[in-house]
């Protein structure tokens, strides 16, 4: 009689997924003694088609892939049913930085592993997801050698492993999960999660236990406290055990600790407050407040101040606050050489850190006994950085003794770059400022200087047509000084509305329909010279408390307007009262606006049409709107290209 042949030990699935054969080749050399099916997928979308044919216990899944990237991948590997409970490990060569590791596990994976990797600690973790796959999926021939196993293997995980039945006992857990607990083995095995968790933790893990145990993969945050008081984060992953029947048993409970993620998570928050913030500061001294207001808060710093570099190898603080005065006013100005933070931190272009008073006193010899005064503890002085060029320092102090920590010391220098930054885009926006400053006060001077001559050789043009009798010669010449005062005026205009000088001498009972007649009475001359027939329109007197000369000028602007570009066409004027508004509107029917010029036209020295063909400054429409506003009113322009231009003024009668 034959003995019977013992049945093969059961196998689990695993799926490397990797675009480089070369890497598919040495993963499966590490994991080949684990003697588990391993199955190859050269792209993302080759292991979706691979998971679609059969079940696997962990995914091995590369992060540099063309086509769909490890990130990717994972993603849609979640949103599938009955794939969305399966353990991915990624790993890579390249994307080492904070945000990619953070990038994988919002992706869904479990572990993230930087090439090169210690071949048995890959294989050890392996190992773990494929035990557990096989204990959620099977019942073993040798449960308490199998149980065994599992322990001594997921004893080695930094997670809190447990597996939970139906009626929610725990029936395992490794030693992580005791030690977090505090407890021995009986006290956990064998109870309800409901015994071991209290009334508070089981009203929070509740909900989602009942949907791992209606087969739901379920993954949570779970924001506690440890017995320190210190804030931890833990992230369950309840992964349901479903035997062949469909029938749900339990469910594997991996946790694992993602405090350092989310203590990264918010000090990028952190940063990326300080710098919209920053963004909004348009002087040195705005910036320097809003840094030491967001660097004392986060670090619960006692005192701060922002150095400024000035000529002559000067730092000066262009803004402190918590220092006692008797401390900090023989150090708001000091050079660049003396023994002080605020200065070594300068030079040195490095950080500096002091974990006491006595630290600092004992580097800097001048602060001795103005340290020991003040009752400061530890500092910390950060040069300011621009393209690795020192501008500046912040420096912190605090009322004890402390030591930061590596994560703290990091935002320091990430705030103290946010603040290099802001503090030359303040010297840009102030450079810039001067700039238009200068440039206003220089047109507004040139133009006065031009205009002064302007006057008397008008007269004395005048005056020669009338005892020459030469017309023509003389209209040529007063119309280029007409042309040319216009200019000027237009210049002086622009100054006046650039420094906020524009002054307005509104009247009542002004018809506005005489004004704009008058206008058209006056410019009558220069469009028949033209060749262009000007229509009024005037139905009724439009009466009320305007400008005169304001509105004189709009109107004498649209109407140049009108003529310059109407190409010798009718140009119709229309003057109407509507309700509490004049209206006034010019329509040419010339060469038009290109419909993604309507939207600048009214812009300084902006123009539609190349310079070259009509000349002008670009000043008219930009002064017309201004003078309109400034009167409470609105001017918009509607246009179809070759058929002519219509402005629309409307002001408030009163």
């Amino acid at each position: 009689m034959h003995a019977l042949a013992p049945s093969p030990a059961p196998r689990a699935s695993i799926l490397l997924v990797d675009d480089h054969p070369g890497n598919l080749l040495a993963l499966e050399a590490v994991l080949e003694p684990l003697n588990q099916r391993l199955v190859r997928a050269c792209s993302g979308e080759e292991a979706l088609r691979c998971l679609l044919d059969e079940p696997f216990a962990v995914i091995l899944l590369d992060v540099q892939m063309p086509g769909l990237d490890g990130f990717q991948t994972a993603e849609l590997i979640k949103k599938r049913e009955r794939t969305r409970h399966i353990p991915i490990v990624f790993l890579t060569a390249i994307a080492r930085e904070e945000a990619n590791i953070l990038a994988g596990y919002t992706a869904g994976a479990v572990d993230y592993l930087v090439k090169p990797f210690e071949p048995q600690i890959l294989r050890t973790k392996v190992a773990v997801f494929i035990d557990l796959y096989l204990e959620a999926h099977r019942h073993r021939a040798d449960e308490p050698r199998a149980a065994q196993q599992l322990q001594v293997i997921t004893d080695t995980l930094p997670a809190l492993v447990a597996y939970i039945d139906a009626e929610e006992r725990y029936r395992f857990c490794n030693v992580a999960y005791r030690d977090w607990f505090g407890n021995v083995p009986e006290a956990i095995l064998g109870r309800t999660v409901r015994e071991r968790l209290g009334e508070d933790g089981y009203a929070v893990a509740g909900p989602f236990i009942r949907r791992a145990l209606a087969g739901e993969a379920v993954r949570y945050d779970l924001p506690l406290q440890t017995r320190a008081g210190a804030p931890l984060h833990l992230e369950p992953h309840f992964i349901p055990d479903i035997d062949a029947q469909g029938r749900v048993r339990g469910f594997v409970s991996l946790a694992i600790d993602v405090t350092a993620r989310k203590q990264a998570e918010d000090r990028t928050s952190q940063l990326q407050s300080a710098a919209a913030s920053l963004s909004r500061a348009l002087t040195p001294e705005d910036v320097a407040r809003r840094v030491l207001d967001q660097a004392m808060a986060w670090m619960e710093a006692t005192a701060g101040a922002v150095y400024l570099q000035q000529p002559e190898g000067i730092l000066r603080s262009i803004y402190d606050v918590g220092y006692p005065e008797s401390y900090v006013a023989p150090m708001r100005e000091c050079r660049e050489s003396d023994e002080l933070p605020a200065s070594d931190a300068f030079r040195s272009r490095e950080p500096r850190f002091f974990t006491s008073g006595d630290a600092v006193a004992a580097r800097y010899v001048p602060l001795t006994e103005r340290r020991t005064a003040s009752g400061l503890g530890a500092a910390a002085a950060l040069p300011l950085l621009v393209d690795e060029r020192a501008i500046g320092t912040l420096v912190l102090s605090f009322n004890a003794a402390r030591t930061l920590s590596r994560e703290d010391r990091g935002v320091l220098v990430a705030l103290a770059q946010l603040c290099a930054q802001a503090l030359e885009r303040a010297r840009l926006f102030r450079d810039a400022e001067e700039a238009v400053r200068l440039r206003d006060e220089f047109l507004s001077i040139a133009s006065h200087e031009l205009k002064t001559p302007l006057t008397p050789l008008q007269l004395k043009l005048q005056g020669l047509r009338r005892e020459a009798g030469l017309e023509r010669h003389f209209e040529t010449a007063e119309d280029q000084v007409r042309k040319l005062s216009t200019l000027i005026n237009s210049l002086l205009d622009v100054s006046r509305l650039s420094s906020g000088q524009l002054r307005l001498q509104q009247e009542d009972g002004v018809d506005l329909a005489a004004l704009v007649s008058d206008v058209v009475a006056l410019i009558a001359p220069q469009a028949a010279k033209a060749g262009v027939t000007l229509a009024l329109e005037i139905r009724a007197p439009v009466v009320g408390r305007f400008d005169r000369m304001r509105v004189e000028q709009v109107v004498h602007n649209l109407l140049s307007n009108a003529l310059k570009y109407g190409a010798g066409h009718p140009v119709t004027v229309r003057v109407e009262s509507r309700g509490a508004l004049g209206v006034l509107s010019i329509r040419d029917q010339g060469i038009g606006i290109p419909p993604d010029a309507l939207g600048r036209i009214f812009g300084k020295f902006e123009r539609a049409v190349s310079e070259r063909h009509y000349g002008g400054l670009g000043l008219g429409l930009y002064i017309t709107r201004q003078l309109v506003e400034a009167m409470g009113g609105t001017v918009q322009a509607e246009s179809v290209v070759d058929r002519g231009s219509t402005f629309r003024v409307e002001l408030p009668r009163v």
